[in-house]
């Protein structure tokens, strides 16, 4: 089922969202074919009516699709984003792609390269019939919305990136990460010990998810179904070739930041150990049109963490007209003042 065509507009009719209720499957499964390869996505199904009733018609302005992207690794539509998907859904189309290598997509031999994923993200819009869009992107699907936005400015509303990689070339424990990366055997042994062994699957998410509650047996469940597949495991292990050299990170879109264009939302965790709080705070300040928030209590996963903080901060940007409030003209200092998830920059 091909998704329609939204216009964007300055502000959107966006509600305060709850989460989805738990056991609650809140989308629906779809497939197109883009260059060839079946794509998997979801679609949200708003579970409740919005918490507060649409003004009439005539007034209504239509927000334009929201596209969820799942990061790289551990990561699919589903795992990522079932908790939210179905609340973004009271405020309009929402859809989470299946990168290809991920989910329930085709796992071609392809490069899978940050440069890759940007140009197949501008086709399966293409497919779905999405002229412009909000883009919101976990980690290596952060990267890829920001370089999306920075390449096709024009297919922009707002963008938000979430614990984003691209913000700059430091590598965490980079030596040992990039023997790693460089050595078959230890690639091999370690993905080998995630499918074979539950308590290694569970420290493994400890830098993703910090309250416990959130390490449920269903997603461990889910998680190491994900790496039994060798299709998905080549495609992490290409991405992360492609992009951890010596140097560094290979993408790193820091002096292209002060000519992004679209209206910018990061969303950072203080205790993920996988992008630095520095390079959130020097992205902040170097993007125009940016706002910052800091969680002080989530992992890398912080839409599983904390689904309704996550939430909160997104619908809020989403459903507010750029520059209306004056947070782009304020000084940019978040070291010095941190911002919680409940106070914007």
């Amino acid at each position: 089922m091909a998704a329609t065509a939204a216009t964007a507009t300055p502000e959107t009719a966006y509600v305060s969202l709850p989460s989805s209720p738990p056991h609650t499957r809140s989308y629906t499964d779809h497939f197109i074919t883009v260059r060839g390869h079946r794509v998997h996505y979801l679609v949200g199904q708003a579970f409740a009516p919005p918490a507060t009733p649409h003004p009439p018609a005539s007034r209504v302005e239509i927000a334009p699709p929201l596209i969820l992207l799942h990061g790289g690794g551990l990561g699919s539509a589903a795992l990522t984003y079932e908790a939210s998907i179905g609340a973004f859904a009271t405020r309009g189309q929402v859809i989470a792609l299946d990168w290809p290598g991920y989910g329930a997509s085709d796992k071609p031999d392809v490069p899978y390269t940050t440069d890759w994923y940007i140009g197949f993200l501008a086709d399966c819009l293409d497919a779905l019939g999405i002229a412009q869009a909000d883009l919101c992107g976990l980690s290596m699907g952060g990267a890829i919305a920001l370089g999306f936005a920075l390449r096709f400015p024009a297919r922009m509303r707002k963008l938000v990136l979430v614990n984003s990689h691209g913000f700059g070339q430091g590598v965490p424990c980079h030596i040992v990460s990039n023997l790693v990366v460089r050595s078959p055997w230890l690639n091999t042994l370690g993905w080998w010990g995630l499918r074979r062994y539950e308590t290694m699957m569970r420290r493994s998410l400890r830098p993703a998810l910090r309250d416990p509650a959130s390490v449920t047996d269903a997603l461990i469940a889910e998680a190491i179904a994900l790496v039994r597949d060798h299709g998905t495991v080549r495609a992490w292990r290409r991405w992360q070739r492609s992009e951890i050299g010596w140097g560094g990170f290979r993408t790193d879109y820091g002096p292209q930041l002060p000519t992004l264009a679209a209206p910018t939302l990061i969303l950072h965790s203080t205790q993920d150990t996988v992008v630095p709080m520095a390079d959130a705070a020097r992205a902040y300040r170097a993007i125009p049109d940016c706002r910052l928030r800091v969680f002080p209590h989530c992992g890398h996963w912080m839409m599983r963490d904390d689904p309704a903080a996550f939430l909160r901060a997104v619908a809020e940007f989403l459903a507010t007209a750029s520059g209306s409030d004056g947070w782009h003209r304020r000084t940019k200092n978040p070291l010095s003042s941190p911002i919680s998830a409940d106070h914007p920059a």
